[in-house]
């Protein structure tokens, strides 16, 4: 199964009451204020985003298969250097490279705005829990 990403307004949907899809995407702009100073700059976003994007859109949220948020425009866990993923394209079309991997709940590709099955083979259901 895949999942077709779509760009959402999340305050507006958490107004609503609206439970997130796996797909959903929204973007962060909070992690910019100038009132956290660097702090994301400096621990949470990732050299890529900081050469690639920084000044030009905030950073992109998306809800993975299983019900995890993965910011597409962090540092990698365990890293240790600053850097994670090549974001390509303008959302929801985004294309993010190398695969992302939440070890033990989804393994997988964003491509084109397109969420791939698991390449572990674990199944999903649409909506997260």
């Amino acid at each position: 199964m895949t999942w077709q990403c779509r760009l959402v307004d999340r305050e507006t949907a958490l107004a609503r009451g609206e439970q997130s899809q796996v797909g959903d995407m929204w973007f962060l702009p909070a992690m910019l204020n100038p009132e956290h100073g660097s702090f994301y700059l400096d621990n949470i976003l990732s050299a890529e985003y900081q050469r690639d994007w920084l000044g030009k859109r905030p950073p992109i949220c998306v809800v993975l298969p299983g019900g995890h948020w993965f910011n597409v425009d962090s540092q990698a866990s365990g890293a240790g250097d600053k850097h994670g993923w090549t974001v390509t394209g303008e959302a929801p079309n985004i294309t993010v490279h190398p695969s992302i991997n939440c070890v033990g709940t989804y393994h997988g590709w964003l491509r084109n705005g397109v969420l791939s099955d698991d390449c572990e083979g674990r199944r999903f259901a649409e909506t997260p829990p």
